[in-house]
């Protein structure tokens, strides 16, 4: 499996259901929880490295739980884990499915002018142009200069403004 050969595994969530994660704190919690179990059993790993559905800056919250990402951006933390966000998007979250050369293109446009990127891309079944843009996506950034490294609880990451 792809954490045997190296490779940072980190925690997303179970269901991915924002009425139901972000209603509560505990239901939060209980979700991540059970996606920590599930790679748990298939890697033998616990990971503490996260991104929230939805990203920290994401608003929808609000309309479950008010001030849950405050609270939510803290005690993850608190609980030993270090949460990501993204400074460069690939374009594949959007509902029209874009070409492999418009993710590419995307990706260009929003790419730092420092040292630092982490670039959204999601490997949902119905994402294989984000497949197919890859690997034009690590030559870019090469291109540019950046390097790629192993995320962990110490890597620079970028964070967003929490918004709720």
């Amino acid at each position: 499996n792809i954490a045997d050969d190296g490779h940072a595994i980190g925690l997303h969530s179970y269901s991915h259901k924002y009425d139901q994660i972000y209603s509560s704190d505990e239901a939060y919690f209980n979700d991540l929880q059970m996606i920590s179990d599930e790679v748990f059993g298939i890697t033998g790993q616990r990971p503490n490295i996260i991104r929230f559905p939805g990203g920290s800056s994401n608003t929808i919250s609000k309309k479950y739980s008010l001030g849950i990402m405050t609270r939510l951006t803290k005690e993850v933390q608190n609980r030993g884990y270090t949460y990501f966000d993204w400074n460069v998007t690939s374009g594949d979250a959007d509902d029209k499915k874009l070409t492999a050369s418009e993710i590419v293109q995307r990706c260009k446009n929003d790419m730092p002018k420092r040292s630092n990127a982490c670039v959204l891309m999601h490997d949902a079944p119905t994402k294989t142009t984000t497949v197919d843009a890859l690997p034009q996506v690590i030559q870019l950034f090469r291109d540019n200069g950046f390097t790629f490294e192993t995320l962990d609880s110490n890597s620079v990451v970028p964070k967003h403004t929490v918004n709720n």
